[in-house]
């Protein structure tokens, strides 16, 4: 009979393919302590690695200088035991590649606030400049206007408001044999100023932009606008001015499909959170436009390995102007757990997929104005069972 048990719970646990999973998280939970980043300013950028942990980047509020921590399961942590920068950054972003080395842009107080970029490889401990520092033609003066994404090799490509060239968009590429970062395309490309800027690339490498086209002499002021680089000059994506109306807040992200997706909070229905996408030649909305339930300022957009997107933003539904984060479940956008999660207001959100989980980092209101990071999310926790089964049948 004892033998016909551990045969019969051998069995078992091998139809379960010897993994027990936790139960699945129905609510937010807040990463580390709240308000972890007591010496942040108000605005940060988050990523997660291909392991699923999450990093941060932002600006310390003491001396201004760069900052990347990440999650180490019970704190969050520097990454590294030397500074990135000895002045003061005006604006940071934050991207990471398939190797998990971390990639940050930053205006750059050591060359008059110039565009920099550094690196830092996985097992490294030093931050490592990318080409030249300060390789942008003028200063990055204020947030909002650069962004950072890096493509299957390793190469990044950076897009900022250009103050050298009318505040238009500029779009770079690092050379690596070359050591230098080359305009792609021609500095400027917009028609008009380039503000709430963003960029991500294809599968074949190709790079996307959005931002509010701030052309009073245009057909399309302050709508959201689309561009792609061809190989040769910068082309619309569908016609110029995507949006319907003013569009702020613009974020951009494409699937694995190479199907680009924009967020932006639509001015002219209450400025409530809109998502539309690319497909078939044509812009679509996904699902209903503004179908956040209020004002949805500081949106930001995500989307999962399933190609699921989602947006986080403070929500002017719920008093007071607490966090909220929807997801679009193939009909419709329905809210992630509960709307209004946070403990109180927040500010400039962003989000960030990976592992299963959900990130959304924000200036906490309840902490002082420092930076939080709540998740939600399934967590799996795998068990060998080999071991055990060797100690039951040799028992």
């Amino acid at each position: 009979m004892k033998t016909f048990f551990k045969i019969f719970f051998v069995v078992y646990m091998l139809l379960c393919n010897s993994t027990i999973v936790s139960s699945m998280a129905t609510e937010w939970e807040v990463v580390g302590p709240k308000g972890f980043a007591n010496e942040g300013l108000a605005s940060g950028s988050i990523v997660v690695n291909s392991r699923g942990v999450p990093y941060v980047a932002y600006a310390d509020n003491n001396t201004g200088r760069p900052v990347v921590m990440k999650f180490t399961g019970t704190v969050w942590a520097s990454v590294s035991g030397t500074e990135i920068s000895t002045r003061m950054t005006s604006d940071i972003s934050i991207a990471i590649d398939g190797s998990d080395t971390i990639f940050i842009l930053y205006g750059d107080g050591e060359n008059a606030l110039r565009t920099t970029v550094k690196k830092l490889p996985r097992t490294a401990n030093v931050w490592e400049t990318v080409g030249l520092p300060g390789f942008s033609g003028g200063q990055i003066t204020s947030s909002a206007t650069t962004s950072i994404a890096v493509d299957g090799s390793g190469i990044p490509f950076v897009a900022y408001l250009d103050t050298a060239h009318a505040n238009k968009a500029t779009v770079m590429k690092f050379d690596t044999p070359g050591n230098t970062w080359n305009v792609v395309g021609t500095v400027g490309f917009s028609s008009g100023l380039a503000s709430d800027i963003d960029i991500a690339l294809d599968s074949s490498s190709t790079p996307y932009v959005v931002y509010q086209n701030v052309d009073v002499d245009a057909n399309t002021p302050d709508k959201a606008t689309v561009m792609k680089f061809n190989g040769a000059v910068w082309d619309f994506v569908g016609p110029a001015g995507v949006s319907a109306g003013y569009a702020w807040d613009t974020n951009i992200a494409i699937d694995s499909l190479n199907v680009p997706y924009i967020a932006f909070r639509d001015l002219d229905i209450g400025e409530k959170a809109t998502v539309m996408k690319f497909a078939g030649g044509v812009w679509s909305y996904v699902g209903n436009r503004g179908f956040s339930t209020s004002f949805a300022p500081y949106l930001s957009l995500a989307l999962d390995a399933d190609n699921t997107p989602y947006v986080a933003f403070s929500d002017h539904g719920s008093s007071p102007w607490k966090a909220t984060t929807m997801e679009f479940n193939g009909s419709g956008w329905v809210n992630v757990g509960s709307p209004g999660f946070s403990d109180g207001t927040v500010d400039n959100t962003d989000i960030a997929v990976g592992a299963g989980v959900i990130y959304v980092l924000y200036e906490d209101y309840t902490a002082a104005n420092h930076l939080t990071v709540m998740k939600f999310g399934d967590i799996v926790n795998p068990v060998t069972t080999a071991p055990a089964l060797s100690i039951l049948l040799n028992d």
